[in-house]
């Protein structure tokens, strides 16, 4: 999930004083049973892409909450993120929706990757894939290992040593340190 700082850039970047929307500080799964099916005409979904937005469990999730005639859409549809191409790329296919993508690239981080998106056009169930559901579980506890090990390699005191040491100021708080 994104710190403080970020909220708190987002909520810079789209401004406070619109009132047609919220920015929820939440995971999608969180939030998903505050709203209604039907309830929203437009849904964006940026997170995840590093396991295809939950193996497309996200984008199924969340169509339900869109109305009949709203838009669907989401960033990263890129071959960076691959697994985002293939979760919307299955979804699409099971709907038989077409699927549009913006082309050109942002310099802004925020835009950096396409957006894909589609209408809904009638309620319709689609199944998850099982397979990419898994693949996405283990992707995420790959990086879930991963920061663990990293955080636990991690040696905050010879860190703090060399960037006292770099700004020159290890010696006089060493000195400090040994007065009575």
């Amino acid at each position: 999930m994104h710190n403080t700082k970020e909220y708190k850039r987002a909520l810079r970047h789209i401004g406070l004083d619109v009132v047609n929307y919220r920015l929820l500080r939440m995971t999608f799964e969180e939030a998903y049973d505050i709203f209604d099916d039907n309830y929203f005409d437009f849904i964006y979904i940026d997170g995840y892409a590093h396991k295809g937005e939950e193996g497309g469990k996200t984008i199924i999730d969340w169509y339900k909450k869109l109305k009949v005639g709203g838009i669907l859409a989401g960033d990263d549809y890129h071959d960076d993120w691959p697994l985002v191409k293939w979760a919307v790329n299955d979804f699409v296919l099971k709907l038989g929706a077409k699927l549009s993508v913006t082309d050109g690239q942002e310099d802004d981080s925020y835009c950096w990757f396409p957006t894909w998106y589609l209408r809904k056009e009638k309620y319709v169930f689609i199944e998850p894939n099982i397979e990419l559901i898994d693949i996405a579980i283990k992707e995420k506890n790959r990086i879930k290992n991963k920061r663990i090990k990293t955080r636990s390699h991690f040696n905050y005191r010879k860190f703090m040593i060399k960037v006292l040491d770099k700004s020159g100021l290890k010696k006089p708080i060493s000195n400090f340190m040994k007065r009575k």
